[in-house]
């Protein structure tokens, strides 16, 4: 249709540019007053977990983390006088609480509690970010929904480790990339610098950030579609290849450097604040090389399964999806944000076959993807129904899901509750002064006390890669006040534990527990047995003289 204005030339309707249509003020408020109730129900979520985290059973790693902040906040220097196999930008952060409360390890302990729900609030809104920026805002609010009700998650969202931080910090990153390829030129720049830095970051707390990498390149190197060139190329097609493979490259190359500036001013920023020793380098990276080339059996299936039940089912959901929202229907913008999402969410079985030794916590570095990709399928689905009042039906959807949520917090259990124990109870009525060679950091930090800074880590993956010797033990157990073996995984070096009982006089035994100290009135009211090592531990059974034959050959004598 054509329209003919008096001393006008003729204007085709198809070819008016019309602005594109805001979204009506009612659905943007209502957006707005969504975004509220998930928020409040996701803290509600995690703040009710950590309420009622007091004796809920915890990973090894926590009691580790623990004890390796408290060494820092004491003063000791990381690396050369605390071992931790870590880079340092974590165990700094969560020295800083218990640095705040001196005298108080419980306050401290609390203050840095809530900085791992700090943690996991900030993964829930890279997730939701993400799928909002691909789908749409009423995918966002399902991702982060279904972040908060992984029950994984919600375990791990108090207790000390670094593999949440992680995972929020490059969850970061990835959006920062997203949100560049939809930002203008001059923004775009600043989103680039964002997604370094987060990296950066992400790498400070963990190395394992590693497998983002993939997910960060196709934000990268695909990018949105550009438009036509000079007209007068647009008959020449391979004119016009050559102009729009130019301006990819200027832009890519462009957005590359912005990442690497980033990447490379938030590493050393970082470098220069806590400044390691050298002796950082072997601890963070000679120690997990040693610790890979140990022999393994590869198994994503068991490594999967760790998580829980759910968490097979969850991965073959997320598969499907994947393929959904990948295969859906889009634009170029969405569908490459997509494949990122999918990338990061599958990055789970190559890390599982580079990876030595792996954790049912390395899970959290995938799942909150898994949610993602799955908000996304299910929003790219529901947008394809075409149905009326849709905007209704979706708010309606939220809202359950949020109501769904909070139900799941306050009536399922994500970890069991440990029993009241004699040992604890005793661990826990000798003096906070003491400084205790352990391997169970656990109970000794529940117990407001100190371990040997040296010996902050005594984890399996340490004693296996070999850097911790009976020497060194020897050496801890020398300036300790006590000697608590709990897992078995210090009686790894026998010279150093039969040093230990020739050296200690006085043991308490209950069950596997052993506690040695050298003055018994700190053990006499305590349940179990109390006295010498020698009176203490059982004696070791008789062996029977080999049988003789006749001719006094050993033998079964027929």
């Amino acid at each position: 249709m054509k329209l003919a204005l008096p001393g006008r030339p003729r204007l085709s309707l198809s070819r008016l540019r019309l602005p594109p249509m805001q979204p009506p003020r009612l659905r943007t408020l209502v957006d707005l007053g969504l975004w509220a109730v998930v928020a409040g129900v996701v803290f509600f979520t995690f703040q009710y977990r950590l309420q009622h985290s007091p004796g809920q059973t915890v990973d090894n790693d926590d009691g580790i983390y623990w004890q390796t902040a408290l060494a820092l906040a004491d003063g000791h220097r990381p690396y050369s006088e605390v071992f931790h196999a870590q880079p340092p930008l974590f165990a700094w952060l969560l020295a800083v609480p218990f640095r705040d409360h001196p005298g108080d390890v419980a306050a401290g302990a609390h203050a840095g509690r809530w900085l791992m729900v700090a943690f996991t609030l900030l993964l829930v809104a890279a997730v939701a970010g993400i799928a909002a920026t691909v789908r749409g805002p009423r995918a966002g609010m399902l991702a982060a929904l279904g972040v908060a009700a992984i029950p994984l998650v919600q375990r791990y969202s108090y207790q000390f480790g670094a593999d949440l931080p992680t995972a929020a910090l490059g969850g970061m990153a990835l959006l920062c990339a997203m949100r560049a390829r939809i930002a203008g030129r001059r923004r775009a720049r600043w989103w680039w610098l964002g997604a370094g830095m987060m990296l950066a970051l992400a790498t400070m707390v963990k190395l394992v950030a590693i497998v983002f990498v993939p997910a960060l390149l196709v934000a990268w190197l695909v990018s949105r579609p550009l438009p036509d060139p000079d007209p007068d190329l647009a008959q020449d097609a391979l004119a016009r290849w050559r102009a729009q493979a130019a301006a990819w490259a200027r832009r890519t190359a462009a957005a590359g450097a912005w990442m690497a500036l980033g990447f490379a001013a938030a590493v050393a920023a970082v470098l220069a604040w806590l400044r390691p020793p050298r002796q950082s380098w072997d601890q963070v990276f000679g120690f997990h090389i040693t610790a890979a080339e140990q022999p393994a059996t590869h198994d994503v299936y068991r490594f999967v399964t760790s998580g829980g039940p759910w968490s097979m089912p969850l991965l073959i959901a997320t598969g499907i999806a994947a393929l959904v929202a990948v295969c859906w229907p889009a634009g170029a913008v969405r569908r490459t944000g997509v494949l990122a999402l999918v990338l990061w969410a599958a990055a789970v079985v190559p890390f599982e076959q580079l990876h030595h030794p792996t954790f049912k916590h390395h899970l959290l570095m995938f799942m909150a993807a898994w949610a993602g990709v799955l908000a996304v399928a299910v929003a790219s689905l529901w947008s394809g129904l075409r149905l009326r009042r849709l905007g209704v039906l979706t708010a309606a959807v939220v809202l359950a899901g949020a109501w769904a949520c909070v139900w799941q917090a306050r009536h399922w259990e994500v970890g069991p509750y440990a029993a009241p124990t004699a040992v604890e109870a005793c661990v826990q009525r000798l003096p906070r002064d003491l400084t205790v060679v352990t391997d169970d950091q656990g109970m000794i930090s529940r117990a407001g006390l100190r371990t040997a800074p040296w010996l902050a880590d005594t984890s399996h993956v340490r004693l296996d890669s070999g850097r911790l010797s009976d020497a060194e033990v020897i050496a801890a157990a020398r300036g300790a006040d006590a000697v608590f073996l709990s897992t078995g995984r210090l009686k790894k070096r026998p010279k150093a534990v039969t040093w230990i009982r020739e050296h200690y006089p006085v043991l308490y035994r209950s069950g596997k527990y052993e506690l040695y100290v050298h003055d018994r009135d700190l053990v006499s009211w305590c349940v179990g047995k109390v006295g010498t090592p020698e009176q203490v531990l059982p004696k070791p059974k008789p062996t029977a003289p080999p049988a003789t034959t006749g001719t006094g050959r050993t033998g079964t004598g027929t």
